[in-house]
């Protein structure tokens, strides 16, 4: 069973197309908070997961179908309250009040959608510190593991110095690109120092990727006071088995 400082971080590309598969990932690490990107849902939608308060930033709908949005779940019991957030990005924040307060936000930058500094400036200065900012940014940089550059990338790392925030990445690629094979690491956990100081202290957090290739899905596991190495979990197949992952994770 997972530390109870867990949270999941994941492009579900869908929360109704891959709700069973979260309700895995939650029986297994029952995280105290759940980041979701790209989670496709209407407001008129009626979901429900057991034990989890649920906060939303809906995306636009497109020819009547939902695209993009952001959620996050945060496990009941823990003390926490939706921090109101006042900006055009898919963006929805919490504050969560366990062993210390933290503030989590999910966020997704859509692709070929532009995107100024000063907008994510913007949002993060509205965030309660301490704070995590979990996402999928597409963003390439060689800074946390891509091979290329791209205007996204750019962004996030001018974002991260004029900001002073710190990157929990570890360089692991995030996506596998199902057609071409190819990886990037555009899944970003990034927080400001007070936890960075934290997490390579005495009580340790990292940011795991787990590639589930069947579901083409990223999914990011962040745990306090618990360190874990995967190594090279992309094998020759470009699947990670679900027993593997949860051997090394318990």
């Amino acid at each position: 069973m997972a530390d109870k400082m867990a949270f999941i971080q994941w492009n579900c590309r869908g929360f109704k197309t891959n709700y069973n598969e979260l309700a895995l990932l939650l029986q297994e690490h029952r995280p105290i908070a759940v980041c979701l990107q790209e989670t496709n849902l209407k407001q008129s939608n009626q979901i429900r997961i057991a034990n989890y308060s649920q906060y939303h930033c809906f995306g636009p709908a497109n020819n009547g179908r939902a695209c993009w949005g952001v959620s996050v779940f945060v496990r009941n019991g823990s003390p926490h309250k939706q921090i109101t957030l006042q900006t055009e990005l898919q963006a929805v924040a919490v504050n969560i009040n366990a062993h210390k307060s933290i503030t989590v936000c999910s966020i997704y930058l859509p692709p070929n959608t532009p995107v100024a500094i000063k907008q994510i400036e913007k949002l993060v200065r509205q965030l309660p510190k301490p704070y995590i900012l979990l996402g999928d940014f597409n963003a390439h940089h060689t800074l946390w593991g891509c091979r290329d550059i791209n205007s996204y990338g750019k962004i996030v790392d001018k974002l991260i110095t004029q900001e002073n925030l710190c990157i929990l990445n570890d360089n692991s690629q995030t996506y596998l690109h199902p057609g071409t094979g190819s990886t990037s690491a555009i899944d970003l956990s990034l927080c400001d120092p007070s936890i960075y100081m934290v997490t390579h202290g005495k009580s340790m957090m990292i940011s795991v990727a787990v590639i589930t290739i069947l579901y083409c899905c990223r999914v990011n596991i962040l745990f306090l006071k618990k360190k874990i190495n995967i190594g090279n979990y992309i094998k020759q197949t470009g699947k990670v088995s679900r027993s593997y992952v949860k051997q090394i994770l318990q």
